[in-house]
């Protein structure tokens, strides 16, 4: 779990569908302004725009080097997501394990579908 909108949990894999599914409508830019006042919302612009153009140089720049680069490149995001929680100063009311948790299980997911297209 990533977060809670409207007294839901988000889970990990929803979020970074929805913050590929920004990254790939916004245009190639250097600047961008994030307007959004919906903290969830402005989460997600942030990581999309972080994340595609990290994605963008590295599936340009991939020549035959990382299968799957967006894959690769979310599970490098995780976890430094999953470590900076685990070094956080406070448990955020025991929601810091579950969430570490739903991120450990994201990235075992991540793995084993790069795996599975190995084979």
């Amino acid at each position: 779990m990533v977060a809670y909108r409207a007294g839901a949990p988000i889970l990990a894999g929803q979020f970074l569908s929805e913050v590929d599914r920004l990254a790939r409508s916004l245009p190639p830019c250097r600047h961008v302004l994030n307007a959004c006042t919906d903290r969830y919302h402005f989460a997600v612009g942030l990581a999309a725009v972080l994340g595609g153009g990290g994605w963008a140089v590295e599936a340009q720049g991939n020549k035959g080097g990382e299968k799957h680069p967006v894959l690769q490149n979310s599970m490098r995001q995780l976890e430094g997501i999953k470590d900076r929680l685990q070094k956080a100063p406070t448990d955020f009311g025991g929601h810091r394990e579950k969430a570490v948790d739903a991120i450990s299980h994201a990235i075992s997911e991540l793995k084993q579908a790069i795996q599975f297209d190995n084979k």
